[in-house]
C-alpha cells in the first residue's frame, strides 16, 4: 500500500510470493518499484536485480545464477536448479543482487581478519561502491572460517556486518526494545535476526537481512574471534538451519560446554586471529 503526502491511498494491491499481481485493490499511482523492491521496465514488463532479469509473468529467470556453490550443492539438489530464486522460498529469504554478504571497509578489514591467514584472506574482495563481499571459489582450503565464508556469500539470505558501539533490536523474551552497548569490556558482539525469519530467534529486528555487529576494539585478534563467532558460528548455523543460540546448562546459569552450539563455536573461538 502506497500513500500520498496527505495520507490517502493512492496504491494498494496483494502480490505472490513471486511477484505476481494477485488483486488490485486501488490503482490511481503506478510505483516505480516492483519484485522484492526492484524497477519493472515499462516495455519488457521484466524487473532488474543486477545479474539477471526475472519475468514474473512466467515466474522465471532469463539466464542462470551467475554464482552456484557445488559443495553445498551436493547436499542440497534445490541449489542446481540454475532458474530458482532464494532456494524456491521467496516469502523467508531476499535476494537483492546475488552477493549477500555487505559491509563497510571498516567491516572489510575485519572479515579479513576472521581467517586468521594473511594470504588466504587476500582472496576476499570488497566493493566500495554496493559494500558487498566476495570470495575466491577456485581456492582449495580446509580453513573452515574461510568455507563458512564463501556459503554465506553463496546463500539466499542477506548478511549485513557492521563494526559499532551500540545496537538496537526487539527482545521478545521480554518483550521490550534494548539498545545494547558493544566493545571491549562488555558484550563484544552480537546476532540480530530478521522478525519474520526463524521462530527461535530472540533478538530481532523488523529488517529483512541478519544484522552481525560486533563493537570497536583496539585488540584486533579478539575483535576477529569476536566475529568469527557471530559470523560463522550464529549466522551460519542459522542460515544452515541448525540449532544456532546457545544452549544453557540445567540449572540456567550459564552455558552447557558438551551442547552442539556452544561446542561449534568454543571451535571457532579457538583458532588462531
Amino acid at each position: 500500500m502506497i500513500t500520498d503526502e496527505t495520507g490517502t491511498v493512492v496504491y494498494s494491491a496483494a502480490h505472490d510470493p513471486y511477484g505476481g499481481i494477485q488483486k488490485t485493490w486501488v490503482s490511481t499511482y503506478e510505483p516505480a518499484l516492483k519484485f522484492s523492491g526492484k524497477e519493472r521496465d515499462s516495455e519488457s514488463g521484466l524487473d532488474y536485480f543486477g545479474a539477471r532479469y526475472f519475468y514474473t509473468g512466467h515466474y522465471r529467470w532469463l539466464s542462470v545464477d551467475p554464482v552456484i556453490n557445488r559443495e553445498e550443492a551436493l547436499a542440497n539438489p534445490q541449489l542446481w536448479n540454475l532458474y530458482a530464486f532464494c532456494h524456491n522460498n521467496p516469502v523467508t529469504y531476499w535476494d537483492p543482487d546475488g552477493a549477500i554478504v555487505r559491509t563497510d571497509e571498516v567491516g572489510y578489514g575485519v572479515i579479513k581478519a576472521t581467517m586468521g591467514d594473511e594470504s588466504l584472506a587476500q582472496n576476499i574482495s570488497w566493493n566500495a561502491e554496493s559494500g558487498l563481499i566476495d570470495v575466491n571459489r577456485s581456492i582449495r582450503t580446509d580453513n573452515t572460517n574461510y568455507i563458512a565464508l564463501r556459503y554465506l556469500v553463496d546463500s539466499a539470505q542477506e548478511v549485513r556486518v557492521n563494526i559499532t558501539n551500540k545496537v538496537s533490536f526487539f527482545d521478545k523474551q521480554y518483550n521490550s526494545v534494548n539498545e545494547t552497548p558493544l566493545g571491549y569490556d562488555g558484550l563484544q558482539g552480537l546476532t540480530i535476526y530478521p522478525r519474520e525469519g526463524r521462530p527461535e530467534a530472540v533478538g530481532v529486528h523488523d529488517e529483512k537481512f541478519i544484522l552481525c555487529a560486533v563493537g570497536p576494539m583496539n585488540n584486533k585478534s579478539k575483535q576477529a574471534r569476536a566475529l568469527a563467532h557471530e559470523l560463522y558460528g550464529h549466522v551460519y548455523l542459522y542460515i544452515s538451519n541448525k540449532a544456532f543460540l546457545h544452549e544453557l546448562n540445567e540449572s540456567k546459569t550459564g552455558a552447557d560446554p558438551n551442547r552442539f552450539v556452544n561446542k561449534y563455536i568454543d571451535k571457532i573461538e579457538k583458532r588462531r586471529y
